[in-house]
């Protein structure tokens, strides 16, 4: 695979790997030669700059201050990644730092980059990128040979290999923002949004919901599954269910 150099010797293999931008929020995950990556494509869902300061510039000087963001944690973590890898870590995000890092890069995208090669691979190791519809913060699952992402509560499924889309369709009873990535385990996958409605697939390139359930809380860690029990930690509660394996809906 091109890695173990890397892993003993702590030297760069490679660089430039699928264009990606600076800010990626969701897990990046290694299956077989390969690694996959999600984040937001083209376009990125990144609002204008002039539409972050009202919130986070109170002293009016058109410019962003970290500290000023540290209670919205999804911007938090996206300008202080910004502040560190493209302005001068100085605590502050100006109107360029936040344009190169929104436009300056193309790329992103759902990817599959192929591991190995040494120098600048960012076009001939990338297997193939899929560009509309990616969430921010939320990764990917590769499950039974099937890719899943979610955003906004609409489900695309890839074929893993080839990178075609095989299905796409909106979990209409948990509409809404999604943080939390997807799990799997047992033939199903587990969805969690932001609003806490907890969704269960049956997997498969036919994949169906077989419930939805609402916990009443915000959600946004990724459940756990361990030893036939799926673990949910919502805002103020650590909930701890058993999976029926004579109910297929759980």
């Amino acid at each position: 695979m091109g890695v173990g150099l890397a892993a003993i010797s702590g030297s760069r293999r490679g660089r430039g790997v699928a264009g990606h931008r600076s800010a990626v929020g969701a897990p990046p995950f290694v299956v077989g030669d390969s690694l996959y990556t999600v984040e937001p494509g083209e376009g990125g869902g990144w609002p204008p700059f002039e539409e972050l300061l009202p919130q986070f510039d109170p002293d009016e000087d058109g410019r962003v201050t970290i500290a000023h963001v540290s209670d919205d944690m999804v911007w938090a973590r996206s300008l202080i990644g910004i502040d560190r890898h493209i302005g001068n870590d100085d605590g502050i995000v100006t109107r360029e730092e936040y344009t190169l890092a929104s436009d300056g890069v193309m790329g992103g995208g759902l990817a599959r980059v192929r591991l190995g090669g040494e120098g600048d691979v960012s076009s001939s190791a990338v297997a193939w990128q899929h560009m509309k519809g990616m969430p921010s913060l939320s990764g990917a699952l590769l499950y039974q040979d099937v890719l899943y992402v979610v955003r906004n509560a609409v489900v695309s499924t890839f074929d893993p290999e080839t990178g075609e889309l095989l299905r796409q369709e909106r979990v209409r009873r948990a509409v809404g923002d999604y943080y939390a990535s997807p799990v799997a385990g047992d033939g199903k996958v587990y969805l969690a949004s932001r609003a806490g409605k907890v969704s269960v697939l049956r997997t498969g390139r036919d994949w169906e919901v077989l419930s939805v359930h609402d916990l009443g809380e915000q959600i946004i860690a990724t459940p756990a599954l361990a030893d036939g029990r799926v673990y949910v930690r919502t805002e103020g509660t650590l909930h701890c269910f058993g999976v029926d394996r004579t109910d297929p809906s759980r």
